[in-house]
């Protein structure tokens, strides 16, 4: 069982059969070079950061064990039960190993996310000491004091800042005696931490407490460069809330928190109700709290996979669809079954457009990334051809 609910596994290829394994550039401009690691079980990569120096930092997690290619460290679970330990991995510009750390406790130990600061700070956010009940359970980063997990509860999120060297420069978790999950992370352009999570129950931040019940909710705890707690925003509805959630951040800083929910959702006094089984919901906040929020949907079940900031003010949001959507004044097409959206909405919450895509199959988009120039990149995966 995994703490990540979302991400890629990659099927075990024997370390005999991977050593003998060769790639050629040779018909592909693109491709200039090919670094592989591995090990017995499943690996996942929870995200990847360029660093001014040319070289970037891969994230993750593995299970039973993790050999990187090359003259670095590699590492063993220590796990006694199910195996999951995270890593942290440097990649030099000639596609060559620089170096690895990784660490774990007797549960699962996750990085699902990861950012970086101005001034080169790591930013990495996951879960550590999963499924530890009835066990007192710790995670040690370098010469950091230990985070904690007490024998009443399922493990923790954990937020951690790390040097492009390599160095661990902070730590800081939360936990209750349910498990907990990230949902989104993001580093604003003043530098600012911004962590949303998936929980049940309470649990206290330095900011106050986050109140919470039997059912999913969701929370955004805004830190500051150091991982000191500055604010918290939480929302309320009656049924759980997915693990599925985007932080962003438009040109003229403002923040915005993009996740699905079903039949209403409530952002402190706003709120929001639904028209189907499931709709979307996008809250703009800043440091004081929630200031407006907006919702779209239909008849079926309706999903927001991701957000970006657009530098001229706004968002845009894309995700998926199985019957028509109303943004607004806009809406999509009928899909032939899964069908993917990309909308826009204004700084203050007006949707501006909203465009699908889809053919015979499933259509997902997934992930949104904008060019200088202002076009999108999405990312995203189908079942069969489409227009």
């Amino acid at each position: 069982m995994s703490l990540i609910p979302l991400g890629e596994s990659h099927a075990y290829v024997a370390l005999d059969e991977r050593e003998t394994l060769s790639f050629s550039t040779e018909n592909n401009s693109t491709a200039g070079w090919f670094v592989g690691a591995g090990g017995q079980s499943n690996e996942r990569i929870g995200g990847m950061l360029p660093l001014d120096n040319g070289q970037f930092v891969v994230t993750g997690s593995y299970e039973s064990n993790i050999l990187f290619h090359g003259d670095v460290e590699s590492y063993s679970s220590n796990d006694t039960g199910f195996g999951e330990d995270f890593y942290v991995a440097w990649v030099n510009e000639n596609g060559t190993w620089n170096r690895t750390l990784s660490s774990n406790s007797s549960g699962l130990d996750v990085i699902s996310h990861s950012a970086i600061l101005s001034d080169g700070t790591i930013i990495v956010a996951g879960v550590f000491c999963g499924l530890t009940y009835m066990e007192v359970c710790n995670m040690t980063l370098g010469g950091l004091s230990p985070l904690i997990s007490s024998t009443s509860e399922l493990g923790g999120v954990f937020l951690a800042g790390l040097s492009p060297e390599g160095d661990w420069l902070w730590s800081t978790s939360i936990s209750n005696e349910n498990e907990m999950y990230v949902m989104d992370l993001m580093v604003t352009k003043s530098d600012q931490i911004h962590l949303a999570v998936n929980h049940r129950g309470t649990f206290d931040v330095a900011s106050g407490t986050i109140t919470g019940g039997e059912i999913e909710q969701a929370a955004i705890i805004v830190h500051d460069s150091n991982g000191n707690v500055m604010a918290h925003h939480t929302t309320f509805s009656i049924n759980p809330i997915e693990n599925i959630g985007s932080l962003c951040e438009d040109g003229f800083g403002s923040t915005y928190f993009a996740l699905n929910f079903n039949e209403f959702i409530a952002f402190d006094e706003l709120v929001l109700s639904n028209n189907g089984t499931a709709d979307i919901a996008v809250a703009h906040y800043d440091q004081s709290g929630w200031k407006w929020s907006q919702s779209a949907g239909g008849d079926g079940d309706d999903t927001v996979n991701d957000c970006v900031g657009i530098n001229t003010g706004g968002l845009r949001v894309i995700g998926d669809f199985n019957k028509q959507m109303i943004f607004g004044n806009h809406s999509t097409s009928n899909p032939a079954w899964y069908d993917f959206f990309d909308a826009t909405m204004s700084n203050t919450g007006e949707w501006l457009s909203a465009d699908s895509f889809g053919g015979s199959g499933a259509e997902h988009a997934y992930a949104i990334k904008l060019t200088p120039q202002g076009d999108s990149i999405i990312l995203g995966k189908m079942s069969g051809g489409f227009t």
